[in-house]
């Protein structure tokens, strides 16, 4: 069966419609980001973008805190446990105290991935498993770094962004074990 220019006119309709949809919703900015291994589209909005560089220089406030603690060294981390906080994640944000960080929480074991958009400063990312065991770490993630993506060598559960040099400095390697306080 030949298709038909009506064919042609409908699914462009269809493509423009899906179009409009995407960028029409809360997490809407698309990029496509190519590595040789894989090519991914990420779905981003200009909202998050937005409200990332309003967070610039500052910790957010509005999220919960707890402390994680490698050793003797205590570090008060954000959590970021929603879609939303996982997309904007450090984002925009001018800088880390050696003793801050962000913990991102999935609710099952995976490869979660992790680049650098509109990150302004370098961080150590270290992935830890459901005991809080670390089960890899990627020392010096830079913002010139994008779009290349960071991956765990073994599954997580959570994630950790640190300040470059802080897994040197502190002995943070695989196998090493956090300790979580709450109601820090």
């Amino acid at each position: 069966m030949k298709p038909t220019s009506a064919s042609f006119i409908a699914l462009y309709v269809l493509v423009l419609a899906f179009a409009v949809f995407l960028l029409s919703r809360p997490a809407s900015i698309v990029s496509f980001v190519a590595t040789e291994k894989n090519a991914a589209l990420s779905v981003i909005t200009d909202a998050q973008t937005d409200t990332a560089h309003q967070n610039a220089n500052t910790s957010d406030e509005s999220l919960r805190k707890v402390s994680l603690s490698f050793g003797d060294t205590v570090v008060k981390v954000d959590i970021a446990d929603t879609y939303e906080l996982h997309v904007r994640g450090l984002s925009g944000r001018g800088s880390l105290a050696e003793d801050e960080g962000m913990l991102f929480i999935y609710s099952e074991d995976g490869y979660y991935s992790f680049w650098m958009p509109d990150m302004l400063f370098p961080i150590d990312i270290i992935w830890l498993d459901a005991n809080y065991k670390v089960v890899f770490v990627k020392k010096n993630a830079t913002p010139e770094s994008y779009p290349e993506t960071f991956s765990p060598s073994g599954p997580s559960r959570y994630v950790l962004e640190v300040p470059s040099g802080f897994a040197e400095r502190h002995g943070v390697s695989a196998g090493t074990v956090a300790f979580v306080h709450s109601g820090d």
